[in-house]
């Protein structure tokens, strides 16, 4: 993974030497955690030769500028934490992964993808209720296409009778 990323970069790199007016200006090391691994990658920077401005190509490519850690670990270790407290997150995510993140991390990830959550326009939910074919009355919570459907027992089954109730659904 790490030798495609470096090609890719390489790649992109030559493209903007050769057309664009920029040049190269300086490497160096970033440690990139994704989960797969661990990635230390050599980034390349490059400079605009009429404006100055520097820039790191392959960064907004694998849009992790400023990141330590890729989106995908964010979002596992903040799903871990909203199930598990964020000590267990911590301990369950370095067991499976063998990466040992801090548990104030966490705590970020979570105060990140949480505010990402709220800002976003909530969905209808649809207010149909379901009656199973045991008698059981459920709210649906996913939207149904114009057609809707409840399902509701014909009969009860008499007592001592072992065969299950037949149900009619529309």
């Amino acid at each position: 993974m790490k030798a495609r990323i470096e090609a890719l970069q390489e790649k992109a790199i030559d493209d903007l030497v050769e057309k664009k007016g920029w040049r190269r200006a300086a490497t160096y090391t970033r440690t990139l955690v994704t989960m797969l691994g661990v990635l230390d990658l050599k980034i390349v920077k490059v400079r605009n030769t009429a404006t100055g401005r520097v820039s790191s190509p392959i960064l907004d490519m694998l849009a992790v500028r400023r990141r330590r850690y890729s989106r995908e670990v964010r979002i596992v270790c903040t799903d871990m934490a909203a199930r598990l407290s964020y000590n267990d997150s911590k301990l369950e995510f370095e067991k499976t992964t063998g990466i040992m993140i801090p548990k104030r991390t966490i705590h970020s990830f979570v105060q990140e993808i949480g505010a990402l959550i709220a800002s976003q326009p909530r969905k209808k939910t649809s207010k149909d209720i379901v009656l199973m074919a045991d008698g059981t009355k459920t709210h649906s919570v996913y939207l149904q296409h114009r057609q809707r459907s409840t399902c509701s027992p014909i009969h009860r089954r008499p007592a001592g009778k072992e065969e299950p109730p037949r149900t009619h659904c529309e």
